[in-house]
C-alpha cells in the first residue's frame, strides 16, 4: 500500500516550485490573529504561524520558489485584511505576493 505523503515532506523533496493555495476567505472573531490585529499589535509569522514559516523558510533557502495562490470567493473585508497586513512579513520567506 502507498504512503501519503505528510505536507512536510512534500515540502522538503521539492526541487523548483511549490504553490501554496490559500483557502481562507475570512478570520473568524474569535481568531487570535484577528483579535490580535483588530487591538493593533504586530502580527510576526515567523512567531505566531512558526512551523508554516520554517518549512517554507528551509524551501525558499534552497532556492525553491514558493508562491503563494490565493483563493479570492468573497468580498474583501475587514476579517481578511490581516492575511493582506502581513504580506510584506512573508515576502522574506520567499513567498512573493
Amino acid at each position: 500500500m502507498t504512503r501519503t505523503p505528510a505536507f512536510e515532506d512534500l515540502f522538503r523533496d521539492c526541487q523548483r516550485t511549490a504553490v501554496h493555495l490559500e483557502m481562507r476567505d475570512a478570520y473568524m472573531k474569535s481568531d487570535p490573529a484577528f483579535i490580535d490585529w483588530k487591538a493593533g499589535m504586530t502580527l510576526d509569522p515567523a512567531e505566531r504561524w512558526g512551523d508554516w514559516h520554517g518549512i517554507v523558510t528551509k524551501a525558499t533557502s534552497r532556492s525553491v520558489e514558493v508562491r503563494r495562490s490565493p483563493r479570492a470567493t468573497a468580498k474583501h473585508s475587514p476579517r481578511t485584511t490581516p492575511s493582506i497586513m502581513i504580506n510584506p512579513k512573508i515576502i522574506p520567506t520567499g513567498q512573493p505576493t
